[in-house]
């Protein structure tokens, strides 16, 4: 028997087609990973999610699994990437006879790039090169040290921007754990609210750096979306004294904000304030 070996993008392509169709998705036992069918008969895809039990993949990864190449002849096949995938938009009364087509396990491919598609979250957020004590924004977000009572590099620029009521109202928290997050006024700033987050020290990557760095993230976006901001506006939090390499600053970063977005549909508009052009650059490339 011949078969076809397909690769099946899973990202926002998918679920902006999704969301502009008349179709339904179904999830199989992890909610991240949804498979399109139209549904005519909800048992028959109930069944086929769960027959197929694809794995959390995560967006910008695929599932591969492999289909009798005559049968496949139904269905459209394109070539992206080098690759083959098909599109699985399968008639619901064809389900049955589609799952028994299958060969062997699915399996989660980690490194196929993901199908280049502005999501939502995508176009809530954008980079810019320029000074973040100056934006009108909501929230601007501060690269603080764990003191919270100022310090180098952005952090000092906001603090004397803001004023020395900022510091005063920092005192208060007598200080913050990295990855944490604290909320105060702006005073003199532009923005309404400042939050500040200190920001992991690089250690070379093995000291839980990532998870710390995308906390960052995720508790300001947190704070701010519970203080009913409509933006917020980031530095490159832990890339100057800190050490963090740039570029893997960047991923965390875009990565956990567009998460954040997807997963709680906040509407924050999220600015990425960059100080470099190199730095602007990162992030452009990933947005």
């Amino acid at each position: 028997m011949k078969t076809t070996t397909l690769y099946r993008p899973v990202g926002p392509l998918e679920l902006k087609r999704i969301e502009e169709s008349e179709w339904t998705a179904f999830p199989p036992r992890l909610p991240d990973q949804p498979i399109f069918y139209p549904v005519l008969n909800v048992d028959d895809a109930v069944q086929i999610a769960r027959d197929w039990n694809v794995p959390s993949s995560g967006s910008g990864f695929v599932t591969q699994f492999q289909v009798e190449s005559e049968y496949l002849q139904r269905f459209p096949v394109q070539v992206v990437g080098g690759r083959e995938h098909v599109e699985l938009w399968v008639p619901a009364e064809e389900l049955d006879e589609f799952n028994r087509r299958i060969v062997g396990r699915i399996e989660v491919v980690r490194s196929f790039p993901e199908v280049a598609c502005p999501g939502k979250s995508v176009r809530r957020m954008k980079a810019i090169q320029g000074d973040i004590t100056r934006l009108q924004v909501d929230a601007i977000v501060n690269a603080a040290n764990t003191s919270l009572l100022g310090g180098g590099g952005v952090d000092g620029a906001i603090h004397r921007a803001a004023g020395p009521e900022l510091v005063e109202e920092c005192r208060k928290f007598r200080g913050c754990k990295t990855g944490e997050a604290r909320l105060t006024q702006g005073y003199r700033l532009p923005a309404r609210w400042v939050i500040h987050t200190p920001g992991p020290v690089w250690n070379g990557g093995g000291l839980h750096e990532r998870e710390k760095l995308a906390s960052c993230y995720r508790n300001s976006l947190r704070l701010a979306m519970d203080q009913g901001a409509g933006s917020i506006a980031f530095p490159c939090i832990s890339t100057g004294v800190y050490r963090y390499p740039p570029d893997l600053a960047a991923q965390v970063a875009v990565e956990t904000c567009r998460d954040f977005l997807e997963e709680t549909g906040a509407d924050l508009a999220v600015t990425f304030c960059c100080f470099s052009k190199a730095d602007l650059e990162l992030y452009q490339k990933l947005l």
